[in-house]
């Protein structure tokens, strides 16, 4: 299955039954996406997503929530400057969230394991 990709669009709210690939998105309420998630300078509210991997770039979300999957390990990129003002939430309890030098979460991660690897992720 391909993923939508969307570049430079404002929504209300956002609902993606495969993957997102996107540059410039900005969601003033949910977002869900029932695939991967692969986002650059965008802003989103509160994320819900069925993925084993999400990459978020100099991006900004409230609150990130990680349903379980079939897969063993779902991870959270966190590159460049992007800032979780909330929580990250992995409902398996085995995700991993790793983070570039810049990245940052202002909240709690559960259900994870944190990673500060800033050299795995190519710096940015």
């Amino acid at each position: 299955m391909e993923a939508c990709i969307v570049k430079k669009n404002i929504y209300n709210e956002l609902e993606v039954n495969g993957s997102l690939k996107g540059t410039k998105i900005n969601v003033y309420g949910n977002t869900k996406v029932g695939g991967n998630l692969e986002v650059s300078e965008s802003s989103f509210k509160d994320i819900e997503t069925s993925s084993w991997q999400c990459i978020l770039t100099n991006s900004k979300a409230k609150n990130i929530f990680v349903k379980k999957t079939k897969d063993e390990s779902q991870k959270i990129y966190l590159k460049g400057k992007t800032i979780i003002e909330g929580n990250i939430i992995f409902e398996s309890g085995n995700g991993e969230v790793i983070f570039s030098e810049d990245a940052r979460v202002e909240g709690k991660v559960q259900g994870a394991s944190i990673v500060n690897a800033y050299d795995k992720i190519g710096g940015n």
